[in-house]
């Protein structure tokens, strides 16, 4: 992605865009390690090129700075939401004026969303994530988007690559508005994704999103995902200012799922300098 050191020093008072981790990890109900993920993708960042061949840029000499980790309180939502904003309001103090976030659980994202206040908003995962609540959690990551909705509207929201969800969530959706499109129609026209993306101003990407094949370590795994070349070709063309990258769960920096969360924060943040 880029070298954090130098993002630190060389651009942080002037940057337009800025990164930000949050390690936040409390409603998963499956696998773990999401916590990891901000500080394994950096490290597998510094080892990927900076230049991007699909948009054409050069990402290190972009107008960029990485502010580290937000100080979560593990077990508490609340605690780490007014933390997440108020690190956020630095940022903006400080001249950030796009954001990409990295988690952490899915749960994080409503917060960043609330924050930047989009227009439309995409989000790539193999879950629905509209639950109301979940084990009386309204906060959960398996509520995710519906929270999403309830800021920008059912109506200004897309998921893509669903490929799990219940008869409830399935039927509250769309009586909502909430259009999807599931991972198996996206297989058999990936053009959904690059003329869903052109669309919209933020992009919540939960990296279960993409096939496990090649990103196995996240904290609900589904077969039949995207395909991550589909969805670089359409990050080329998004029209996207903010976004977030959530639910990796890698062992390392030398694994399949931190190495692809570098490069897709590497073309994210370059479509974002783009845009």
């Amino acid at each position: 992605m880029i070298p954090i050191t130098l993002l630190r020093t060389k651009f942080m008072k002037r940057a337009k865009v800025g990164i930000l981790g949050v390690p936040f990890e409390s409603t998963l109900t499956f696998g773990s390690g999401t916590k990891f993920a901000p500080y394994y993708i950096r490290i597998a960042g510094e080892s990927t090129e900076e230049w991007s061949l699909f948009q054409d840029l050069n990402v290190l000499f972009g107008d960029v700075s990485d502010w580290g980790n937000v100080d979560v309180t593990h077990g508490n939502f609340e605690g780490t939401k007014e933390r997440i904003r108020e690190d956020m309001e630095k940022m903006r103090r400080e001249g950030v004026r796009q954001f990409f976030i990295i988690g952490g659980e899915h749960s994080i994202s409503p917060v960043a969303v609330e924050f930047v206040k989009p227009e439309k908003v995409a989000v790539i995962d193999a879950h629905l994530d509209f639950e109301e609540e979940w084990c009386g959690i309204r906060h959960s990551h398996a509520c995710a988007t519906r929270r999403i909705a309830e800021i920008v509207g059912a109506e200004n929201v897309v998921v893509l690559g669903v490929r799990s969800f219940s008869q409830a969530e399935k039927e509250e959706a769309e009586e909502l508005g909430l259009k999807y499109y599931t991972g198996f129609e996206i297989r058999e026209e990936p053009e959904i994704l690059e003329r869903e993306l052109k669309k919209v101003d933020y992009l919540s990407l939960d990296m279960d999103g993409i096939d496990p094949a090649f990103a196995p370590e996240v904290g609900t795994p589904e077969p039949f995902g995207i395909d991550p070349l589909h969805l670089l070709r359409a990050l080329s063309k998004a029209g996207i200012k903010n976004a977030d990258l959530v639910e990796a769960a890698p062992k390392s920096a030398t694994t399949p799922t931190a190495v692809l969360g570098a490069v897709l924060a590497r073309e994210i943040i370059a479509r974002m300098l783009k845009n």
